[in-house]
């Protein structure tokens, strides 16, 4: 008799210790569901949220058969403006994902967790580094934005410089200032982490800036067909990868100005 309430105790126990695992693993499952579930719909949210942005403010233009402006977007800036007064630009790239206002903040952190009406997302904002002035003038202004896995949503089609085929397809992006049209051309990107020292806005002598631009191209992942100057500007592009341990990717891009020579903006009503 003693021998078998042994064993019913020892099996009652076996079958409490089952049960646990069962709900630890059901509580763990659900957990996992909810997570991929909200990243879903915080992911639906932003696309929504600049989707609908794109309508109030962006439209495509032609020029003027005698204008030697080439075709483009037309970005209405009073409507942008009024919707956000810290918005500085608006990046775009043919065939990507990358169609998205640029802000400004007096801080870097800001908008890493704002959108365009300043209100919280995951996805944030593409911004520029606060230690630049937000009209381009710098010798290199850097514009930060998020990046994800398996998603074309912000910057996370920058990754795909990795490859030279990628830059063959995608050698320029569009860049628009309220009295700029704007042209990046791709000189070298690579992989680093956020530690690395990959980002300057200021540099004491046009060689100093030389070094910074051919530091890069030693490092980069692809070979550009651009050639660069110590007169030049450039804007460096920076988001995150996830090939290391807080790893971002850094495309550097000659800036040139393609407003129209005789004085027609792009860009602007």
């Amino acid at each position: 008799m003693a021998k078998n309430r042994k064993k019913k105790k020892q099996s009652r126990i076996k079958n409490v210790i089952l049960t646990i695992i069962e709900i630890v693993c059901i509580c763990v499952a659900a957990f996992a569901g909810y997570k991929i579930y909200d990243a879903w719909r915080q992911n639906k949210k932003a696309d929504e949220t600049f989707n609908q942005l794109s309508e109030q403010v962006v439209s495509t233009a032609s020029p003027e058969p005698s204008s030697s402006a080439p075709a483009g977007r037309v970005i209405d800036w009073n409507a942008l403006l009024g919707i956000n007064d810290h918005a500085a630009a608006w990046i775009y790239q043919e065939g990507t994902g990358i169609d998205y206002p640029v802000v400004y903040a007096p801080d870097n952190d800001y908008y890493l967790r704002r959108d365009i009406n300043q209100n919280y997302s995951v996805w944030g904002v593409p911004f520029i580094d606060c230690r630049n002035s937000h009209d381009f003038t710098d010798k290199n202004t850097v514009i930060y934005g998020h990046s994800g896995t398996n998603t074309t949503q912000m910057f996370s089609t920058l990754d795909s410089y990795r490859d030279q085929s990628y830059y063959d397809q995608h050698k320029e992006f569009d860049l628009y200032t309220p009295t700029v049209h704007y042209k990046l051309y791709p000189i070298a990107g690579y992989e680093t982490t956020a530690q690395d020292a990959y980002v300057m806005t200021e540099f004491g002598s046009d060689d100093q800036f030389m070094q910074y631009v051919n530091d890069f191209i030693s490092k980069s992942m692809f070979t550009s067909q651009q050639t660069i100057q110590s007169t030049d500007q450039t804007v460096l592009l920076s988001t995150c990868q996830f090939h290391q341990n807080d790893g971002r990717f850094a495309l550097l891009c000659k800036l040139v100005n393609i407003t129209d020579p005789e004085g027609a903006k792009l860009n602007s009503d």
